[in-house]
């Protein structure tokens, strides 16, 4: 990780909805699939041995009581719980990234760092460990940190609107004006159906077509 300070901030202001205590982050399963919805799988085989499917169940029931604690609003019990899963299935993809989602959330920034990476690395498809980390970085104002993450992010999917939005967003912050933005400003608009977005978003496309008309008119190009 990088150990630059942080930029400057921004005097940059974004509809109420688009501030920096809304970045949304992204859990893993809710019993049976996707967002804090399903019941966790791990994408890699947990460690060889007669008790492995044993094992995995009850990571599997560790996590859902994990969930159940989390509605409670009992985050202590969910990480200590989230920690348990880990433990019987150290694969556990999901439940490291719901744990680093947890750990964000009560600040413990460099554990959540942590699980969102072990996240990452045990399911190379899923781009949410990824966009997670991404926001992390993005909550302290590390933004090139952040918009490294989140082109890895979109690397594993490239229509993945999280991250679409806020690469673009933290494009935005650093004053970054490029054709890929304007790529993905293009994809996002073609996905996105929350208003206060496509607002943001349409005058982003018009923000970054002006730059890059500027741009290519003082290199006489038409």
């Amino acid at each position: 990780m990088s150990t630059r300070f942080p930029v400057r901030p921004s005097r940059r202001r974004f509809p109420a909805g688009l501030s920096f205590v809304m970045i949304a982050l992204f859990a893993v399963g809710s019993l049976t699939g996707v967002g804090c919805t399903n019941t966790p799988r791990p994408e890699n085989p947990v460690a060889p041995g007669d008790d492995a499917a044993a094992r995995l169940r009850r990571a599997q029931d560790l996590s859902i009581r994990a969930q159940d604690a989390e509605r409670a609003k009992r985050p202590d019990e969910a990480i200590a719980l989230y920690r348990q899963a880990i433990a019987e299935a150290p694969n556990f993809a999901a439940a490291w990234n719901n744990l680093g989602v947890l750990l964000m959330r009560q600040s413990q920034n460099m554990e959540a760092a942590n699980a969102f990476r072990q996240a990452a690395d045990l399911d190379i498809r899923d781009p949410r460990p990824l966009a997670n980390l991404a926001a992390l970085w993005e909550q302290q104002r590390y933004f090139d940190d952040a918009a490294v993450f989140y082109d890895q992010a979109l690397a594993r999917d490239p229509n993945y609107l999280p991250a679409l939005r806020n690469s673009i967003r933290v494009d935005d912050q650093r004053d970054i004006r490029t054709e890929k933005q304007r790529d993905r400003i293009r994809a996002a608009l073609q996905l996105e159906t929350d208003p206060i977005w496509r607002e943001y978003l349409q005058r982003q496309k018009q923000v970054v077509d002006g730059r890059l008309k500027e741009s290519a008119s003082s290199l006489g190009r038409p």
